[in-house]
Protein backbone atom coordinates (compact mmCIF):
# COMPACT_ATOMS: atom_id res chain seq x y z
CA UNK A 1 0.00 0.00 0.00
CA UNK A 2 1.35 3.47 -0.48
CA UNK A 3 0.62 6.46 1.27
CA UNK A 4 1.09 10.11 1.58
CA UNK A 5 0.76 11.66 4.85
CA UNK A 6 0.16 15.73 4.60
CA UNK A 7 2.05 18.13 6.79
CA UNK A 8 -0.99 18.94 8.74
CA UNK A 9 -1.04 15.38 9.90
CA UNK A 10 2.71 14.82 10.95
CA UNK A 11 2.97 18.33 12.61
CA UNK A 12 -0.55 17.44 14.92
CA UNK A 13 1.52 14.02 15.51
CA UNK A 14 4.37 15.82 16.88
CA UNK A 15 1.75 18.22 19.22
CA UNK A 16 0.56 14.60 20.18
CA UNK A 17 0.93 14.20 23.86
CA UNK A 18 0.54 9.95 23.83
CA UNK A 19 1.73 7.95 21.58
CA UNK A 20 -1.55 6.21 22.15
CA UNK A 21 -3.69 8.51 20.23
CA UNK A 22 -5.07 8.41 16.87
CA UNK A 23 -2.84 10.32 14.98
CA UNK A 24 0.60 8.61 16.69
CA UNK A 25 -1.28 5.39 15.50
CA UNK A 26 -1.57 6.48 11.80
CA UNK A 27 1.89 7.42 11.10
CA UNK A 28 3.43 4.48 13.41
CA UNK A 29 1.30 2.30 10.58
CA UNK A 30 2.45 4.78 7.58
CA UNK A 31 6.33 4.55 8.96
CA UNK A 32 6.44 0.64 9.37
CA UNK A 33 7.52 -1.70 6.71
CA UNK A 34 4.36 -2.99 5.60
CA UNK A 35 3.20 0.20 3.85
CA UNK A 36 5.27 2.06 1.26
CA UNK A 37 5.19 5.91 2.40
CA UNK A 38 5.64 8.41 -0.45
CA UNK A 39 7.80 11.37 1.28
CA UNK A 40 7.56 14.52 -1.34
CA UNK A 41 10.51 16.53 -0.77
CA UNK A 42 8.70 19.88 -0.78
CA UNK A 43 6.52 18.31 2.28
CA UNK A 44 10.16 17.96 4.09
CA UNK A 45 10.47 21.76 3.16
CA UNK A 46 7.56 22.91 4.25
CA UNK A 47 7.41 20.98 7.34
CA UNK A 48 10.14 23.00 8.46
CA UNK A 49 9.18 26.48 7.26
CA UNK A 50 5.55 25.91 9.33
CA UNK A 51 7.79 24.55 12.39
CA UNK A 52 10.14 27.15 12.25
CA UNK A 53 7.80 30.30 11.12
CA UNK A 54 5.34 29.29 14.08
CA UNK A 55 6.61 30.62 17.86
CA UNK A 56 3.64 27.93 18.78
CA UNK A 57 4.98 25.22 17.24
CA UNK A 58 8.65 25.46 17.88
CA UNK A 59 7.63 25.93 21.66
CA UNK A 60 5.24 23.08 21.86
CA UNK A 61 7.47 20.42 19.48
CA UNK A 62 10.32 18.93 21.41
CA UNK A 63 13.41 19.69 18.72
CA UNK A 64 15.04 16.03 19.26
CA UNK A 65 11.07 14.95 17.88
CA UNK A 66 11.47 16.95 15.24
CA UNK A 67 14.75 16.08 14.31
CA UNK A 68 14.46 12.68 14.30
CA UNK A 69 10.68 12.44 12.17
CA UNK A 70 12.61 14.89 9.72
CA UNK A 71 15.33 12.08 9.44
CA UNK A 72 12.93 9.59 8.93
CA UNK A 73 11.01 11.32 6.29
CA UNK A 74 14.46 12.82 4.45
CA UNK A 75 15.60 8.94 4.21
CA UNK A 76 12.39 8.01 2.31
CA UNK A 77 12.00 11.42 0.19
CA UNK A 78 11.35 11.49 -3.29
CA UNK A 79 11.25 14.72 -5.37
CA UNK A 80 9.57 14.69 -9.29
CA UNK A 81 11.26 16.80 -11.29
CA UNK A 82 10.19 19.07 -14.44
CA UNK A 83 6.00 18.09 -13.61
CA UNK A 84 3.77 20.71 -14.40
CA UNK A 85 1.32 20.78 -11.56
CA UNK A 86 -2.22 21.19 -12.70
CA UNK A 87 -4.44 23.47 -10.66
CA UNK A 88 -6.87 20.74 -8.73
CA UNK A 89 -7.84 22.23 -5.09
CA UNK A 90 -8.79 25.74 -4.21
CA UNK A 91 -5.04 25.78 -2.55
CA UNK A 92 -2.91 26.03 -4.88
CA UNK A 93 -0.06 24.82 -2.32
CA UNK A 94 -1.83 21.05 -2.21
CA UNK A 95 -1.46 20.48 -5.54
CA UNK A 96 2.13 19.01 -5.22
CA UNK A 97 0.19 15.98 -2.95
CA UNK A 98 -2.00 15.23 -5.78
CA UNK A 99 0.81 15.51 -8.23
CA UNK A 100 2.92 13.36 -6.17
CA UNK A 101 -0.68 11.02 -5.69
CA UNK A 102 -1.23 10.72 -9.36
CA UNK A 103 2.47 9.93 -9.78
CA UNK A 104 3.54 6.98 -7.87
CA UNK A 105 0.08 5.56 -8.08
CA UNK A 106 -0.90 6.45 -4.16
CA UNK A 107 -3.54 4.53 -2.24
CA UNK A 108 -4.25 7.17 0.32
CA UNK A 109 -3.27 10.39 1.30
CA UNK A 110 -3.97 11.20 4.77
CA UNK A 111 -5.12 14.58 5.64
CA UNK A 112 -6.64 16.75 8.29
CA UNK A 113 -7.53 19.68 5.29
CA UNK A 114 -11.22 20.45 4.51
CA UNK A 115 -10.40 21.60 1.03
CA UNK A 116 -8.57 18.06 -0.03
CA UNK A 117 -11.37 15.86 1.85
CA UNK A 118 -13.87 17.75 0.40
CA UNK A 119 -12.85 15.94 -2.81
CA UNK A 120 -13.04 12.59 -1.45
CA UNK A 121 -11.11 10.88 -4.67
CA UNK A 122 -9.00 12.02 -7.15
CA UNK A 123 -7.97 9.57 -9.87
CA UNK A 124 -7.45 6.23 -7.65
CA UNK A 125 -6.01 8.48 -5.05
CA UNK A 126 -8.47 8.26 -1.77
CA UNK A 127 -8.03 11.12 0.35
CA UNK A 128 -9.06 10.09 3.59
CA UNK A 129 -8.82 12.07 7.48
CA UNK A 130 -6.44 10.06 9.68
CA UNK A 131 -9.71 8.36 11.54
CA UNK A 132 -11.44 7.68 8.50
CA UNK A 133 -7.88 5.87 7.90
CA UNK A 134 -8.14 3.94 10.87
CA UNK A 135 -11.50 2.95 10.44
CA UNK A 136 -10.47 1.55 7.06
CA UNK A 137 -7.02 0.23 8.10
CA UNK A 138 -8.54 -2.29 10.99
Amino acid sequence: MKIILDANVLISYLLSPTPAGKIAQVVDICLSPAIDLIVPGELVAELEVAVHRSEYLEERIPQWKFAALLETLRMGAVYLRDVDVTRITRDPKDDYLLQYAAHYAIDFLITGDKDLLALGQVQNVRIVSPAQFLDLSA
